[in-house]
């Protein structure tokens, strides 16, 4: 999610890179034929609030590659813009954050 929302100007140009990137991919020729026949408005209807870009991504991600692929194909869209490491940065609290909102009044515990 941080990838995305990150490296991306919005949720339909991920979509669309990495729709791209499956396609370009060792795992195009599959993708493409799958996607041939595939209908984005049949696909998941019943979560009116996905888009069609949504629902081919999740159809690529779930019905064609699966876990271990998906996760292959992310991380070479990440390697193409960023790292991991630089993704994590900023994403936990560090004591200096925890001690400004005990300051600011703010109760801290641990869930």
């Amino acid at each position: 999610r941080i990838f995305r929302n990150r490296c991306f100007k919005d949720v339909e140009q991920f979509n669309k890179e990495f729709e791209e990137a499956v396609v370009r991919s060792k795992y195009g020729t599959e993708a493409r034929e799958r996607l041939r026949d595939f209908d984005p408005k049949e696909y998941l209807k019943h979560l009116h609030f996905y888009s069609d870009g949504d629902r081919t991504m999740r159809f690529l991600r779930d019905q064609v590659l699966g876990k271990q692929k998906y996760e292959e194909i992310l991380e070479e869209m990440i390697s193409e813009r960023t790292t991991v490491e630089a993704l994590g940065e900023g994403a936990w609290m560090d004591q200096k954050m925890l001690c400004e909102l005990r300051e600011a009044g703010h109760l801290i515990g641990l869930h």
